[in-house]
């Protein structure tokens, strides 16, 4: 009896600790070999992703934007060589906003600057730089975007806590200041709702450590991924929809405000893991997808007509290594290669 408690609760915990890498995928985990989560442009005729080659020393990443009406690559190229990843592009396609990682020297640490693209001049600024991470940059109006930054502490313990908290920046001044006080475990990218008055995003164990915070925590109580709402205005952070131990990766649709997610389970063909995209409705959550593969990151186009999904290889080494657009109505998919692109050579001011 008490050996069988114990594989539950043993099983229990390595279930929560691939869900928390799951999350972490989806959440400021970088600099990881293969293709980072997808994310469509809110125009929903593009995708931006981060790819790293596998084997360079240093690690080669590049920032890509897909064009699916021309299917044409595009990455940007600093002519300084600073890493660019994180591309996202204002409403009038004018404006480009990333992260610029410019590797410090000697015993300096790498910085992390945002950085924004005036495209037809190919020339960009830098602000808010910090050794801390930056990540996801994300236009809620043409002349504002919002970000994740970093921060790390240290407990009286010696043990070091890294908290993402949520920033507002005005482009006119590149002034910045944080928009909630409550910090975050591993959000996704930020999407921009209801014209810009707030910003919807999933994290991993939002509501149980409120709960934790609040007294209100039940016993046992595992973390999932919960999908949350912020408002720009007030920093009122409120629950879509609460995580369900089984559904990772929430995303929510830009048009019709629909809920998608990966739903997880264990295939004893697969010898691991599997996902399916699922759509939730009145009637609770319907499959929409039939690929039975480990997905590492998904994201839906604001016209609900394609996915966009970051898949392992099928001998699992690389567990982001193919990157899919799928067409939700016909099921057909095709593989992207990113071997073919074009460069987009961009400089500082």
């Amino acid at each position: 009896m008490k050996i069988g408690y114990q594989f539950r609760s043993f099983l229990r915990w390595l279930i929560s600790g691939i869900i928390l890498v799951m999350a972490a995928s989806n959440g400021l985990a970088e600099e990881r070999p293969g293709y980072s989560t997808p994310r469509f442009m809110s125009n929903g005729q593009a995708i931006s992703f981060n790819y790293c080659i596998e084997y360079n020393k240093p690690q080669t990443c590049s920032a890509l934007m897909y064009d699916i009406a021309l299917d044409r690559f595009l990455a940007y190229q600093d002519s300084a060589g600073n890493r660019i990843i994180d591309v996202a592009v204002s409403p009038s396609g004018r404006l480009a906003a990333f992260i610029v990682q410019e590797a410090g020297f000697l015993f300096s640490r790498t910085q992390n600057c945002i950085g924004v693209l005036d495209i037809e001049s190919r020339r960009y600024r830098r602000a808010a730089c910090s050794e801390e991470a930056r990540r996801y940059p994300e236009f809620i109006s043409e002349d504002k975007i919002v970000f994740f930054a970093e921060e790390t502490t240290e407990t009286k313990t010696g043990r070091k806590l890294r908290e993402r908290k949520l920033f507002l920046m005005n482009l006119a001044d590149m002034a910045e200041k944080q928009v909630v006080a409550t910090s975050f475990y591993a959000p996704s990218s930020p999407r921009s709702i209801s014209e810009g008055r707030h910003v919807v995003f999933s994290d991993f164990g939002y509501v149980s450590r409120e709960n934790l915070r609040t007294k209100k925590t039940r016993s046992k109580e595992e973390p999932v991924t919960d999908l949350l709402r912020v408002s720009l205005a007030n920093g009122n952070i409120e629950v879509i929809t609460p995580g369900k131990a089984d559904f990772v990766g929430l995303k929510i649709s830009l048009k019709s405000g629909t809920v998608y997610a990966l739903k997880q389970w264990s295939s004893p063909v697969a010898k691991g893991f599997v996902h399916d995209v699922y759509v939730f409705g009145p009637n609770g959550a319907q499959r929409i997808t039939q690929l039975e593969q480990f997905i590492w990151g998904m994201d839906v186009s604001p016209d609900e007509r394609f996915l966009a999904l970051t898949l392992a290889t099928p001998d699992r080494k690389v567990m982001n290594g193919e990157l899919l657009l799928y067409e939700v109505e016909t099921k057909q998919f095709k593989k992207l290669d990113v071997m073919n692109r074009d460069e987009l050579h961009i400089s500082g001011e």
